[in-house]
């Protein structure tokens, strides 16, 4: 239970700030706030490795005390810098009964389960075909499929996620992109590392430096798919061109090997990342934009969900076939001992060293040494093979997606509060906000005309 405290804060900082952004700005205006979203996420995953990799040198639970003043600095910003205006309609007690308790326990139940049997299937006591994985993935699966019927009953006033939003093709299509980009962008995070510990003989440290052109790489075109978005409007050529530079970028990981130099998998990462990048900043605005505002906080929840379930699948599915092509190849091992140190799921766990003690394949002797790279390379290249037919799916899902115009103006009872002189453009009036020239609404009266039919 403890590992899972810190997921309950977790939980609402990953979607709480794409939320604000969704409900404050009007959908042509997303791509320069959620780029800078991006940017500070594709900025902590690029410092977190160094300082993890640095960490597990030393004593891997240092890692977890960083959570202290990271979320301390956070809370102190968010205290002093965050005003929003809003006005309280209801009081709390009337606020918490619109809450879908049940809803929320049957889901929460549902996913805990799934998420049990995926993350610890394959590990030592946990094969895959052992009743401990497939009870809690099927009982997952039927509790997922039980919330689902109890949100379009008449039971449920107010669903947590509306039936609604899944009748939008435009918007379906979009969750299902960001699910498989996710897919991708977690297994590359997680298994491109061990290219580097396995093949390159990189430390922990080493590995997370190496990682940074795909990190870094991300920030950078996540920008200019903002910018490309805000000027143009136009989200399917960002898809297309995210997803086939993805596929390209991962057909080129295949390539690599032990003597592939710095400046191919530097290379390879700029190209995959470019891709990821490109979707990542498309995605939020096209699932919203076929939608209602008043679906705007559960669609973009909703996509938070869909982006966090492809991250766990990520981890999942290329763990699995990572492990099974670990016990594949390790005939080519003559060493008796080490394809007992590899078999089973341990072959990942073997390159940090956190349960090897001083022993790591830097210091094998050769031949054993160029056998367990070569098991390590073969292996995964059935990754980034696999990897490569997902970036295809969202290719076929992106030829589906309908391009609907992103709305220029925007009504909401929310709002910064702004400091005294400051011209944002942007008229408010007490039931609405109005967006200066590009709004399709002048004055206040239209405004609270228009607010009042949409209530």
């Amino acid at each position: 239970m403890r590992p899972g405290h810190p997921g309950f804060g977790t939980g609402g900082i990953n979607v709480l700030p794409e939320i604000l952004i969704c409900d404050l700005l009007p959908p042509r205006r997303h791509g320069p706030y959620l780029s800078v979203m991006l940017s500070t996420a594709a900025l902590g995953s690029t410092i977190g490795p160094i300082i993890g990799g640095a960490l597990a040198e030393v004593n891997w639970r240092w890692v977890f005390w960083l959570n202290l003043p990271v979320s301390g600095a956070s809370a102190l910003v968010i205290f002093f810098l965050l005003q929003v205006k809003t006005r309280r309609r209801q009081t709390w007690r009337a606020a918490l009964a619109r809450v879908d308790f049940l809803g929320n326990a049957i889901f929460m139940a549902s996913m805990t389960s799934l998420f049990f049997g995926l993350i610890m299937g394959g590990t030592p006591g946990y094969e895959w075909g052992s009743w401990r994985v497939v009870m809690p993935i099927v009982l997952g699966v039927v509790g997922w499929a039980v919330f689902h019927v109890h949100q379009a009953s008449r039971f449920c006033a107010e669903p947590t996620m509306p039936p609604r939003i899944f009748k939008k093709s435009t918007a379906v299509m979009a969750f299902i992109i960001i699910f498989l980009a996710s897919i991708i962008v977690q297994a590359v995070s997680t298994f491109l590392p061990i290219y580097f510990q396995a093949v390159k003989d990189a430390t922990p440290l080493e590995s997370g430096i190496c990682f940074l052109a795909f990190a870094v790489a991300l920030v950078v075109f996540g920008s200019v798919a903002a910018d490309t978005l805000s000027k143009t409007g136009k989200y399917k050529p960002l898809h297309w061109a995210g997803l086939a530079t993805m596929t390209i970028g991962l057909g080129l990981f295949y390539t690599l090997d032990r003597d592939s130099g710095r400046g191919k998998w530097i290379g390879y990462q700029i190209i995959a990342a470019c891709g990821a990048g490109f979707i990542f900043t498309a995605s939020p605005p096209s699932a919203l934009a076929s939608l209602a505002e008043k679906d705007v906080a559960t669609a973009t929840s909703a996509l938070a969900f869909v982006r966090a379930l492809g991250l766990v699948w990520g981890v999942t599915m290329s763990a699995i076939v990572f492990n099974g092509q670990v016990n594949h190849n390790l005939h080519q091992v003559d060493d008796a001992n080490m394809r007992q140190l590899l078999t089973d799921g341990r072959a990942y766990t073997f390159t940090s060293g956190s349960e090897n003690g001083d022993l790591s394949i830097a210091k094998l002797p050769e031949p054993t040494r160029g056998q367990v790279t070569q098991v390590y390379e073969n292996s995964s290249r059935v990754i980034w093979l696999m990897l490569v037919g997902i970036a295809g799916l969202g290719l076929v899902a992106a030829s589906v997606l309908r391009h609907v115009d992103l709305r220029t103006n925007h009504q909401t009872e929310f709002g910064l509060v702004e400091a005294p002189g400051e011209d944002s453009s942007v008229s408010r009036t007490e039931n609405g906000l109005v967006r200066g020239e590009d709004a399709t609404v002048h004055d206040e009266k239209t405004a609270a005309k228009l607010y009042a039919i949409r209530q």
